[in-house]
């Protein structure tokens, strides 16, 4: 025969179970901040041995964009994607500590 858990039993469990969460969340959502940054990087140095190789006339802002948009499109999707991303593993993480913060109002 099973005994039932209490009410503080199941609250206490729930409270380990979010906050464990919680740590799994964050540590995504930094992991992914750090490849969106990484991945700016990639973009910059891209423009870069575009102007050095000479692929990039610098006369004007919009000449150096139509030089450069084709050579880093898909790295300019790419960071499109990971924003996307980042901005809903922070939405999620705020979302769980909102719930643990509930869950620790409940307890007290």
């Amino acid at each position: 025969m099973q005994a039932t858990s209490s009410p503080a039993e199941i609250l206490a469990n729930k409270l380990y179970t979010i906050a464990d969460k919680v740590r799994k969340a964050e540590t995504v959502y930094y992991v992914a901040v750090h490849e969106l940054n990484t991945l700016k990087l990639d973009i910059e140095m891209r423009e870069v041995d575009l102007f050095k190789s000479g692929k990039v006339d610098g006369k004007n802002e919009l000449t150096r964009k139509v030089s450069i948009l084709p050579e880093t499109e898909m790295l300019l999707r790419k960071k499109l994607d990971l924003e996307a991303k980042v901005h809903r593993l922070k939405s999620d993480y705020w979302h769980l500590k909102a719930v643990q913060e509930n869950y620790r109002h409940i307890a007290n």
